[in-house]
């Protein structure tokens, strides 16, 4: 086989594993907003409050505000508005992503924290579920255990990920 034709067959190989393991066509992919409401922002203020970060002072917090993307999905599908933050902002970044907080409105009233840890803005709601609730793609896959999600694997992201 020449060169060419052994580089054209990898080049598609790449294609069609890239398709197979990306969510794409089979998820949800998120709206991200800037500007967040006073509902986004107070379900921000209690994720914070009960997440790693919750030692941060009132000038971080306003840097954190200013600095968060929200989507909006329900992950349960009992029409339970959940809130997805990315902390979009170079302090806030590192190898593996940024700071990413998803928080879900329970019915009294309160944002309960479903996941804290890293991610980007190329997420994605999948079908398949867990305990009721989606699996996420943060871009590392995420399965929701019956409380929180979990990451599938400490590697990102992964390339095993199963709709």
């Amino acid at each position: 086989m020449n060169s060419r034709v052994a580089k054209l067959s990898l080049a598609v190989a790449g294609i069609c594993i890239s398709a197979a393991v990306t969510p794409k066509g089979r998820a949800e992919n998120l709206h991200w907003s800037k500007g967040l409401s006073s509902d986004e922002r107070n379900c921000l203020n209690e994720l914070i409050g009960v997440s790693n970060s919750a030692t941060i002072g009132s000038e971080e917090l306003h840097k954190i505000l200013a600095a968060a993307k929200v989507g909006r999905t329900d992950l349960s599908g009992r029409g339970r508005e959940g809130f997805i933050y990315i902390i979009d902002d170079f302090a806030w970044c590192g190898t593996a992503g940024c700071e990413l907080l998803i928080g879900e409105r329970r019915a009294n009233g309160v944002c309960h924290l479903l996941y804290n840890g890293d991610g980007s803005d190329k997420f994605a709601v999948l079908r398949r579920r867990d305990h009721g609730y989606r699996r996420l793609y943060t871009p590392c896959e995420a399965r929701f255990d019956g409380r929180e999600y979990h990451q599938v694997r400490e590697q990102c992201p992964t390339l095993d990920v199963k709709r």
